[in-house]
């Protein structure tokens, strides 16, 4: 992992083409095979998000052909959204079109992670007490970690569809 220091909310005013070409030096020294980012939409439509995923999406298409790696972007699937339509509703937890969501043969990742797995990313995400404990507490536990057991990523080129409410 490699952390840039940008603060959080602040992405934005970051300049376009330091956080890029920062991020070229790390995809030229690493050469991954495989980068995952949010895609355009920031899957939530966060701006950090939205940011991030431009800046990494340029880092990545302006790479050296030889080091080029393939570039996904995190997605949900039409069942998984279904499942959990409802709490989104409820929840007004994501703006009308996200979260973005693809037909299930058009996942090139699909993850359900095994329990131990899954304990730490909910250890991982629940030490973002001021962002998640409001939700694991309207949720709970169990319904929270059903909706984060899941991680999916599309190919940069797909085009998430409309949900059913955005």
């Amino acid at each position: 992992h490699r952390q840039l220091g940008y603060p959080d909310g602040g992405c934005a005013e970051v300049p376009f083409g330091e956080a890029v070409g920062r991020l070229a030096v790390i995809v030229a020294e690493v050469r991954p095979d495989t980068v995952l980012t949010f895609g355009p939409d920031g899957m939530t439509g966060h701006l950090d998000h939205r940011r991030v995923s431009s800046w990494v999406t340029s880092a990545v298409r302006h790479s050296e052909p030889a080091i080029a790696p393939r570039l996904l972007y995190a997605t949900k699937t039409a069942p998984w959204c279904d499942r959990f339509d409802d709490l989104h509703r409820a929840l007004q937890m994501f703006p009308p079109g996200l979260p973005p969501r693809v037909s299930v043969n058009e996942v090139a990742i699909d993850l359900v992670l095994a329990d131990d797995l899954l304990d730490r990313k909910v250890a991982a995400l629940r030490a973002h007490a001021s962002q998640v404990a409001p939700l694991v507490e309207m949720v709970g536990g169990e319904s929270f970690r059903a909706w984060v057991a899941n991680e999916c990523f599309r190919p940069a080129g797909t085009r998430p569809m409309t949900t059913a409410h955005g």
